[in-house]
Parts: structure tokens; C-alpha cells; sequence
């Protein structure tokens, strides 16, 4: 009996155990799994043929990504060359049939230009295309043709005064006008078929004459021949709207309104303001103008308010006639034809201390009345009837740009220049505006036969 009882003792025992010794080997198994600790031939078998096929998918995509950047970097450095070596179509882009063009500026599609009429128009321009504009066909008459004032107009335009419209600056659907009875007048584009201009109601007038103005996202900047410098915000902006959505009549214009006016020379009032730039940095978002003068000097303000120690006098013995802002230089043109620039930090607005200002020869031998730059290109454009095109490129003894060709033919009644990457656009030539397009394709690659085959 006692024996019997004994070995059905160890029955259950080895039964015991070999439960205990399956669970300890399920629960290894079960950790060795987690670790990925597979045999081969599982590990095989969970790469399937679909998971290649999506490495192979993947490396495509990067492939076409990089072969992408390689074109794209290709077509940059291509358009830049063509800047360089002047590689472009020429054309007249708009004609007006019974004005003269005195001022103009354009922004996508759309070209804003002032006439010595007075008038206003805005065009919409395709490529290739040569748009005839008659005064009774969309012009608006926004400022005088000629106004007595007691400013002296030949500081903006020496012996030689068209009339007209004095300043206009395009930005988006949004355009800005001045003229010497000391409108500035605010416009919208609105595109239904050909665009048209509605008119905001806020003129800021205080009758002196507007020599320059700038368009920002939501401020618009007036410069004036008595050295006060206009500020007007937007309360909201309307970026989000469709353009092509026209409000009814006057329903924008009370999103305006003066903020500030501020004064270019606090102790002496006789030295006026001759051109604008500006900008809005990056980090901090505040608004930099910088204002070139009657008396040969550059005067900052930030949000309106002076900031007197980047004062800059580059022309002790002429006028600061134009200007413009490319990192990390700043360009100014003189009314004698110098042209002279300095290394700034528009980030933090200081001045590079290790380096002073710099003449850009050879100088034009009239006035230079406009300055405008795209990366690695700058432009002048002067009386004397040429607009020059500098290389912007650093160079290894650091020495000043230079320049690489110009465009003559121009009457001294030339005004502005306008650009954008693939763009020039002038006036200066009586009735027209005159667009050099430097966007020609690349040539296709050839084969060895010579051809494109």
C-alpha cells in the first residue's frame, strides 16, 4: 500500500514538472521573440517581396527629389548667367497711345505705371504680349500735372520735369501714388476682366509734394519734400481675401489710418526727402525705412521712430537720390551719378566696424534715380539714359562689384526701374514700358551628333 501511494506521488510530481518546465519554456520562448531572437528561416520569411518593394519605392523618391534640386539649381545658376552676360529678350511691354510713362512698377502680372498727365493705370500683361493703353481706357486721374509748390521739384528732377505723377510703388493688388500737390492716394486692383483701381477715401494730404513712397504688407510709406516722413497702417490685413472678390465701394479705406508722422531732420526742416527702402526683419518683425536726403545723407527709422546713430552721409556734396536694401549691403545712389555702398546688419541694425564704405565704378554722368536689385544683381538706372546691371558676386580680393554691360537709349526723363528674378522693367523711353525677360529655358543637352535627339 505504502509503495502503491508513493509512486502515484511521483507520477504527479513528473507531471508537475513537466507543466512547470513547458510554461518556462513558452515564457523564454515568449522573451527570445520580443528580442527578435528569430531563427533564420522566420526572419526570411517576415521580409516580404511588398516590404522591398517599398525600399525600392522610397530610394525612387529620393532620386527623383535630388534629381529635382540638381534641375532646379541648374535653372537658378542658368537665369543668374543670363543677368550676367545679358543674355535676354527685349520688348515693349506697354505702350500708352496718348501720355508719357514718368513713373512705374509691377508686381505678379500686373503693372502699375504714373503719366505725366497725372493719370493712373494699372495693366495686366502676359508674356510676349504688347499692351496698347488708351487715356480713356481704365485710367484714373489721380494728381496734378503740374502744381506750384515751395519745394524745389529740381531735386527730384533737376532741369528736367515731365510732369505728373512723382512717386508710385506696387505691392500685391495694393498701389500707392503721390504727387507734387501732396496727395498720396491709396489704390486696390481689383481684376474683373481687365483690372480697374478703386480708390480709398484716405488721402493724407498736407500739400507737400511726395517724392517717394513704399509699399510693406500693412504699411504704406510717404516720403515728402519737406523731410516729413507718412505713415499709414492697415488695422487687418486682407491677404486672405480673393482678390478678384471685389467689396463694394469704399469698404476698405477705413482699414487705413496715420499712425505716426515723423520728421527726417529734427533741427533743420529744409532738407527734404528724396527716395525709400524697405523692409520688414525677420526675427522681430518691426518695419525698417531707410530715407535718403537733400543734403547727401542716409537716415533709418524703425517703426517710425529715428534711429539717429546709423545716420550715414555718403554724399557730402550731393543728394542721396535712391537706394535700396541687399543683404548685407546697403546701396545708395548720388545726384552728381556716384554710387556708393555699406556693410550692414539689417537684423540687429548695426554697421560691420571692420569695413567702410565703398565706391562702385565708374560712375553715370547723370543722376541715378533708381536702384533695384534680385540675388546676386544690381541695377541702376539714370538720366543720363542708361540703366547698368552689376555682379553682386563676392569677390576674392574683395573688391566692389562691377559692371557687367548696361542699356542705353533712354530719355532723361527716365524714373524707375522695377525687377523681380527673370524681370527688368523701365520707363525713360517717351510712351512705353521696355521689359528685358531673362527667363529663356536652358538649351537642351546635345548628344554627340550635335543634335537635341
Amino acid at each position: 500500500m505504502i509503495i502503491h501511494m508513493n509512486m502515484t506521488f511521483l507520477l504527479l510530481l513528473c507531471i508537475e514538472l513537466s507543466e512547470s518546465l513547458y510554461c518556462f519554456s513558452a515564457s523564454k520562448s515568449h522573451v527570445l521573440n520580443n528580442r527578435r531572437w528569430l531563427p533564420t528561416t522566420f526572419a526570411a520569411a517576415s521580409y516580404s517581396s511588398s516590404d522591398q518593394e517599398d525600399v525600392n519605392a522610397t530610394g525612387g523618391l529620393y532620386a527623383s527629389l535630388r534629381s529635382r534640386q540638381r534641375q532646379v539649381a541648374a535653372e537658378k545658376a542658368f537665369l543668374l548667367s543670363g543677368w550676367r552676360k545679358g543674355r535676354c529678350s527685349s520688348r515693349v511691354a506697354v505702350v500708352l497711345e496718348d501720355d508719357w510713362v514718368r513713373r512705374c512698377d509691377f508686381s505678379g502680372r500686373l503693372i502699375a505705371l504714373g503719366t505725366a498727365s497725372g493719370n493712373v493705370h494699372v495693366v495686366d500683361v502676359q508674356k510676349g504680349v504688347t499692351q496698347l493703353v488708351t487715356r480713356s481706357e481704365g485710367a484714373v486721374s489721380a494728381h496734378k500735372r503740374y502744381a506750384e509748390k515751395a519745394q524745389d521739384l529740381s531735386l527730384l528732377h533737376g532741369s528736367f520735369d515731365g510732369g505728373g505723377v512723382t512717386a508710385l510703388a506696387l505691392n500685391g493688388n495694393i498701389l500707392a501714388t503721390g504727387g507734387r500737390e501732396g496727395d498720396l492716394k491709396l489704390w486696390r486692383a481689383i481684376r474683373h476682366g481687365k483690372p480697374q483701381l478703386e480708390f480709398t477715401q484716405l488721402c493724407g494730404s498736407d500739400q507737400n509734394v511726395v517724392s517717394a513712397v513704399a509699399v510693406l504688407d500693412a504699411t504704406v510709406i510717404a516720403g515728402c519734400l519737406d523731410g516729413s516722413l507718412r505713415l499709414l497702417r492697415r488695422t487687418r490685413l486682407e491677404t486672405d481675401k480673393d482678390e478678384d472678390t471685389a467689396q463694394e465701394s469704399g469698404c476698405w479705406s477705413t482699414d487705413w489710418f496715420i499712425e505716426s508722422v515723423a520728421h527726417s531732420d529734427q533741427t533743420n526742416s529744409s532738407v527734404a526727402i528724396l527716395c525709400l527702402a524697405a523692409t520688414i526683419q525677420d526675427e522681430s518683425n518691426e518695419e525698417i525705412i531707410v530715407c535718403g536726403c537733400s543734403d547727401g545723407t542716409v537716415k533709418f527709422f524703425r517703426d517710425g521712430v529715428r534711429l539717429s546713430q546709423l545716420d550715414w552721409q555718403p554724399f557730402p556734396t550731393s543728394s542721396t537720390r535712391s537706394l535700396t536694401l541687399a543683404p548685407p549691403y546697403i546701396y545708395a545712389g548720388s545726384s552728381d551719378g556716384a554710387l556708393k555702398r555699406r556693410r550692414i546688419d539689417i537684423g540687429h541694425l548695426v554697421y560691420d566696424q571692420n569695413t567702410y564704405e565703398e565706391s562702385l565704378f565708374p560712375n553715370h554722368s547723370g543722376s541715378i534715380v533708381s536702384l533695384v536689385h534680385r540675388e546676386g544683381i544690381l541695377c541702376s538706372g539714370s538720366t543720363d539714359g542708361t540703366i547698368r546691371i552689376w555682379d553682386l558676386k563676392p569677390r576674392s580680393d574683395k573688391s566692389p562689384p562691377s559692371v557687367c554691360y548696361g542699356f542705353g537709349g533712354f530719355k532723361v526723363w527716365l524714373g524707375s526701374l522695377a525687377c523681380d528674378e527673370k524681370i527688368l522693367l523701365s520707363d525713360g523711353s517717351d510712351n512705353t514700358i521696355i521689359c528685358h525677360d531673362f527667363s529663356s529655358p536652358p538649351p537642351k543637352p546635345t548628344t554627340n551628333n550635335g543634335d537635341n535627339t
